[in-house]
């Protein structure tokens, strides 16, 4: 017959809150760990689950929060890795660190980063202010690892809460919106590209620092509906700017070239001094945006 413990476990897993209270009404260790499970406790167990009464009953019955496993997993960074958002805010209302690391540096938003499917424990973690600049494994941020991974929407969360984050690097010195621009070419469709080209450039535009040829080298050229990046990139940068037009569809060059000629043209028949740079820059921009 299995123990009390491995009953509260099995409750656990199963979220059947009945079992569970009975098992600790019982006498049963609320901090067991099984060890042939890299030592998670019942805690772990019911945030994989996703039972906020479950979870809330281990609380209760002194499950602690900051428990790690054998790999520095506490229960919110297993509810992440699990995709479980009602796990996530279940635990952060009752106390749970929302930067708590695992033995890899990893916290609970840099493992929901990493699946496209759980952008609501992202938006979960991003509400209890959780950082999109800690990094993880190989010293990549959320914000890297979301581009990575596909993770589209985790990714316009994070740059909501924090724009810069897409041109601050890391401890490689790499900037996430140029590694994702590799990425983009290495996957070769539209969508990725055109989602890692403008990664809200034209809605956020990054308060962070420019990027360099280096940088925009790695952009897919030409990049579909890069376009709409152009006045975003001109608030930063002339020379970015032009950066950027290097990588434009050639329809939109055209267009621009064309309505180049066509200001320059009236600038000389009515004999209008030249017109101040950044102005003839936002000009062009409104002409392909």
């Amino acid at each position: 017959m299995a123990s009390l413990e491995e009953q509260l476990f099995a409750a656990a897993e199963a979220g059947d809150i009945r079992a569970l209270r009975a098992c600790l009404a019982s006498g049963a260790d609320a901090n067991h760990r099984l060890e042939d499970e890299d030592g998670i406790t019942p805690l772990h167990a019911a945030a994989r689950a996703g039972n906020a009464p479950c979870i809330n009953a281990l609380v209760a019955a002194g499950a602690g929060l900051e428990v790690e496993d054998q790999h520095g997993y506490r229960a919110l960074n297993e509810a992440a890795i699990w995709g479980q958002s009602t796990s996530i805010e279940t635990l952060l209302a009752r106390g749970a660190s929302v930067e708590a690391r695992t033995h890899f540096g990893c916290t609970a938003l840099w493992l929901a980063a990493e699946d496209e499917d759980y952008a609501d424990c992202v938006r979960a973690l991003l509400a209890a202010a959780a950082s999109t600049l800690a990094d993880g494994k190989d010293g990549d941020t959320p914000v890297r690892v979301a581009a990575s991974r596909g993770n589209i929407e985790g990714l316009r969360l994070m740059l909501t809460a924090l724009p810069a984050a897409a041109v601050l690097r890391n401890k490689e010195g790499n900037v996430p919106l140029a590694l994702a621009l590799a990425d983009a070419l290495l996957k070769d469709t539209e969508d990725a590209e055109a989602a890692r080209c403008l990664l809200k450039l034209g809605a956020h535009p990054p308060a962070g620092e420019e990027l360099s040829g280096v940088d925009w080298a790695l952009v897919p050229s030409p990049c579909p509906r890069l376009a709409k990046a152009l006045p975003a990139v001109i608030e930063r940068s002339a020379d970015e700017a032009a950066l950027l037009v290097q990588h434009l569809q050639s329809a939109d060059r055209l267009r621009l070239h064309t309505f180049a000629m066509c200001l320059h043209r009236a600038q000389r028949r009515r004999r209008v001094p030249s017109l101040p740079t950044p102005l003839v820059w936002r000009l062009l921009a409104l002409a392909v945006a």
